[in-house]
């Protein structure tokens, strides 16, 4: 395995969101990792799902724990078992495929800031994706939920309003380009793909919780 520490920084700044054009960089990725496992002739080798479902939940009840200590959200009361409902719900998004799936993509799972490493390239103050890294999550299943992810976490809402459905198209075109080296038929369908997206962001819901939590210069608590 290479070494990256050495063209590793730390300088790429997440607190106000990536930039457009480092989140297309990210979804690249994920069209490449999507479609080498949906070209190869034997299939990765993944997480056990239930194994994947209980390590999210947990690590989302922590870190509603945590925001609770930072006071950042109620002890108890609604909006907490609201919180926790809700992880419990969202999880089933693993299991949820778009029609369009014949064949069932890999997906990363945690795709948030904290496992992303980025390479400082001159006259690019965006930096370059060096790599994504903890993959212990990694499932086949919902195609979406790392494009989710990467939009929906990645950008900051007034970018995500404004780029979404340019940057779901750039993933569901780069799909379909690639669609013919797939050992099975998949089609990538417009309407289907952004439906998945829509109903897929819930998960980027989750990821922003990890956020707030790991990377709390990354979000403010919220008002009210």
């Amino acid at each position: 395995m290479e070494d990256l520490s050495g063209r590793m920084t730390n300088d790429v700044d997440f607190s106000k969101g990536y930039s457009v054009d480092v989140v297309k960089r990210i979804i690249r990725s994920i069209v490449g990792y999507q479609s080498a496992q949906l070209s190869a002739e034997k299939k990765f080798a993944v997480s056990d799902k239930t194994v994947v479902h209980e390590a999210l939940k947990s690590m989302a009840v922590h870190c509603i724990g945590a925001l609770a200590e930072k006071e950042w959200l109620p002890k108890d009361g609604d909006k907490r078992r609201d919180l926790l409902s809700f992880i419990s719900s969202v999880e089933k998004l693993q299991d949820e495929y778009p029609d369009f799936a014949k064949s069932l993509p890999l997906t990363h799972c945690n795709l948030w800031p904290n496992n992303m490493l980025f390479e400082k390239i001159k006259d690019n103050p965006d930096g370059e994706l060096l790599a994504i890294v903890d993959w212990q999550c990694a499932s086949i299943g919902n195609a979406l939920l790392d494009v989710s992810s990467a939009i929906g976490v990645c950008l900051s809402p007034e970018n995500r309003r404004e780029h979404e459905e340019e940057l779901v198209e750039f993933y569901r075109t780069e799909m379909e380009n690639r669609k013919d080296r797939f050992t099975e038929n998949t089609d990538f369908d417009k309407d289907p793909v952004f439906k998945m997206y829509r109903e897929s962001l819930k998960w980027a819901a989750l990821q922003l919780v990890f956020t707030a939590v790991f990377n709390p210069s990354a979000d403010q608590p919220e008002e009210g």
